[in-house]
């Protein structure tokens, strides 16, 4: 503890560190109060309530009276009252730490009021044994009188003068004794009024009594309780109500969503199957046909060679018109299964797609279709005016379109560089713009025949001849 200040208020009643280590040596302050601010700080530099207790006691004699329990509980609530002035708040009678600390620590007790009206009983009973004295003098002067009646008249008028003081004072004491007596019978009345009606409050029992009233509390606090518990089951059961109910719609927009994609799939595989259907049909009569008539030749060869027939050339000439007519059959035949197998087939056995997907890739790139929209162009069309389905992965993706672009493009310009090969003369450079008002060259070729080759638009700021014949270099 040592090297530590005290603070000002210990400073001021000049107390220090030496007196703490010895409470013999704290000097009493007499009849002024111990400040709070002595008690803050001696707590604050003390850290134990014991401590501070004893040299309050020692600074102010007259807190013995009460006990250790009083004197900690007053401390304790003196220290909750700076925390609340610390930290900004309103506290009833005290506007700061300051004023708090400037306050005079006191206690009332009903111990210190009776010691100090005993002790001021006693200073009343003094002046009464002191009337008492002064009576038992007034009858021996009165016996002296009488047994000294000889002794003269001066004597008798002193006498006289001295039992009329000595009457004057006794008068005063009585007046004053009888003053004190009625007020302790009045103070005795009014305690013995108090203590019954403090017997009858206690001995009293009704509606508003404490144990009633307790038992009233706890049996709404019960039935607070119970009826807390079955409010949190029900809204417990609605809100699992509530999330079946969600899940189940939820379940029946995707169920609906569902049914509506399979009835979607349901009437493309009633349009195919009835493609399908037709394509056999026609198939199943085209063999028909060709087993009819491939019988009708069997039956003409055997008649020709058995020789029944006179008119041989006629059925000569007849089975060529027959065997013709069985060969366009066939090849008819041979183009329907054909055809029935591009409907179902864009890829050749290597992986490769068929050229026709290849022709109307490049064709769509001509006519200037994003690379990227070629493959949704072709499946959109094969939808709503062939009335058929094609699988994305039966179509070939941007990396394949693009490939495929490439070689079209290479094709076209093998295609005019053997056509400029091949031609004597032919012309070049036709003037245009684009729909954004930008001048471009077409960097075409009109051939001797009237056809006209072109071999791009590039966006030029100027028609230059050296830059056509670079484009002309880069074909």
């Amino acid at each position: 503890m040592e090297g530590t200040s005290l603070g000002p208020f210990c400073t001021k009643i000049r107390l220090s560190e030496e007196h703490l280590n010895e409470l013999t040596s704290i000097k009493s302050l007499g009849n002024c109060h111990v400040k709070i601010g002595v008690l803050l700080e001696l707590n604050t530099f003390l850290k134990s309530a014991a401590k501070v207790i004893d040299v309050a006691k020692c600074l102010q004699p007259k807190l013995s009276v009460f006990s250790d329990a009083t004197l900690r509980t007053k401390l304790t609530r003196l220290l909750e009252v700076k925390k609340k002035l610390v930290s900004k708040k309103k506290v009833k009678g005290f506007c700061s730490v300051e004023d708090l600390q400037q306050q005079p620590f006191e206690l009332q007790s009903k111990t210190l009021f009776a010691t100090e009206f005993v002790a001021e009983m006693k200073l009343e009973e003094r002046p009464i044994q002191d009337t008492d004295l002064c009576s038992q003098q007034s009858v021996q002067a009165d016996n002296c009188s009488v047994n000294n009646d000889h002794d003269g008249t001066s004597h008798s008028t002193d006498m006289d003068n001295f039992e009329k003081a000595q009457k004057k004072t006794l008068n005063v004491y009585d007046y004053e004794l009888n003053k004190k007596n009625k007020t302790l019978n009045k103070l005795m009345n009014e305690i013995e009024n108090s203590k019954n009606d403090l017997k009858s409050l206690e001995n009293k029992v009704g509606h508003f009594g404490v144990r009633n009233v307790n038992k009233r509390d706890e049996k709404a606090s019960r039935i607070t309780r119970q009826a807390l518990r079955k409010s949190k089951a029900h809204v417990r059961g609605l809100t699992k109500i509530i999330e079946k109910l969600q899940n189940v719609k939820e379940e029946n927009k995707q169920l609906a969503v569902e049914k509506e994609i399979l009835k979607k799939e349901l009437d493309m595989l009633n349009e195919k199957k009835l493609i399908i259907d037709s394509a056999e049909n026609k198939k199943l009569n085209a063999q028909k046909s060709a087993s009819y008539y491939k019988m009708k030749a069997k039956k003409l060869h055997q008649q020709i060679k058995s020789g029944e027939s006179p008119n041989i050339d006629k059925f000569k000439h007849i089975l060529v018109g027959e065997n013709k007519e069985l060969h366009n059959l066939q090849v008819q035949v041979e183009m329907l299964t054909e055809e029935l197998n591009e409907k179902h087939c864009t890829k050749n056995l290597d992986g490769s797609y068929t050229d026709n997907v290849r022709l109307c890739v490049i064709e769509l790139a001509a006519l200037e279709v994003a690379t990227e929209k070629i493959s949704p162009a072709i499946e959109v069309v094969s939808r709503h005016i062939f009335r058929r389905e094609i699988g994305k992965s039966d179509l070939p993706n941007s990396t394949s379109v693009q490939t495929i672009v490439n070689e079209g493009h290479y094709l076209a310009k093998a295609f005019i560089a053997a056509k400029l090969d091949t031609v004597g003369s032919w012309g070049l450079d036709r003037d245009g713009t684009t729909r954004k008002k930008k001048k471009i060259v077409d960097t075409s070729i009109t051939l001797e025949s009237g056809d006209v080759i072109s071999l791009g638009l590039p966006v030029l700021p100027m028609k230059t001849q050296g830059l056509s014949m670079m484009l002309l270099r880069n074909i």
